[in-house]
């Protein structure tokens, strides 16, 4: 789609991080492909990407990218840890304890 000479071509539409991921979100293929194709066209402009979306985007952990933009690691609620001991399962939790904490010797 190609604006006549002279011309202005049509405005892209902006969206926020949290709008897409509430347009994406649930959304069947062909809705996403018809998003990723206006993406493409720059019909649809993305800004104020989370840090999360934007690590995604670029291949790179989520933490590598709020360490970049300045921010602390945020700090696990005790359910979120109840939760990583329920799916990693307590004894290899404590193996890794006992190797984070194993003191190193020259």
């Amino acid at each position: 789609m190609h604006a006549p000479p002279g011309s202005l071509p049509p405005r892209p539409d902006i969206v926020n991080g949290k709008v897409l991921r509430r347009v994406l979100h649930d959304a069947q293929p062909a809705v996403r492909a018809a998003v990723a194709a206006q993406l493409v066209r720059g019909e649809l402009v993305v800004l104020e990407l989370s840090a999360v979306q934007a690590a995604r985007l670029c291949g790179v952990g989520p933490g590598i990218v709020g360490k970049m933009l300045g921010r602390s690691p945020r700090r696990r609620t005790d359910a979120e840890l109840d939760h990583l001991v329920e799916h990693v399962g307590p004894d290899r939790l404590m193996a890794a304890l006992d190797r984070a904490t194993t003191p190193v010797t020259n």
